[in-house]
């Protein structure tokens, strides 16, 4: 995967590019979640949610190529930097990331949501937003985790 050469961060700080950003998801479930963990649990099950956003990356020929740029209200424009887009898998309690996938602009968040299953296991629920419906992703979820139970799609 390419990575953007100059990644600025939500807060404007300069980041190390997106193998960090990806890097920085928890890969130990162990380690999920620091003291009052009521927050994460409702009915036995583990909340977890899906979502996913776009962040605007350099201004680069190479950005360019790897990500692309979206279009504008005029219709033949493009917009003035590439973009990434990221879609995350994270526990509702404590906000951890536990998996995310990232691609260009072109790439759709349900794609990429997608892609997230693998990191469930059953006895989770995962929270999706309307954007997240249908029977081939609900099927993900509980085909496509870590565990031959599933996890349950809300």
């Amino acid at each position: 995967m390419a990575h953007p050469c100059e990644v600025v961060a939500v807060s404007g700080s300069p980041a190390a590019g997106i193998g960090a950003a990806a890097g920085a998801v928890c890969h130990d479930r162990e380690a999920d979640g620091h003291g009052d963990h009521s927050g994460c649990f409702w009915r036995g099950l583990r909340l977890l949610a899906v979502d996913g956003t776009c962040w605007d990356v350099a201004d680069s020929v190479a950005n360019e190529a790897a990500f692309g740029r979206p279009g504008n209200s005029r219709g033949h424009d493009k917009s003035s930097f590439p973009q990434v887009r990221m879609a995350c898998l994270i526990e509702v309690g404590t906000h951890l990331v536990l998996d995310a996938e990232l691609a260009g602009c072109r790439t759709g968040e349900v794609t990429l949501v997608g892609r997230l299953p693998r990191s469930c296991q059953s006895g989770e629920l995962v929270l999706a937003d309307r954007e997240f419906l249908g029977v081939p992703l609900w099927r993900a979820f509980t085909d496509g985790c870590r565990s031959s139970e599933g996890a349950s799609l809300g």
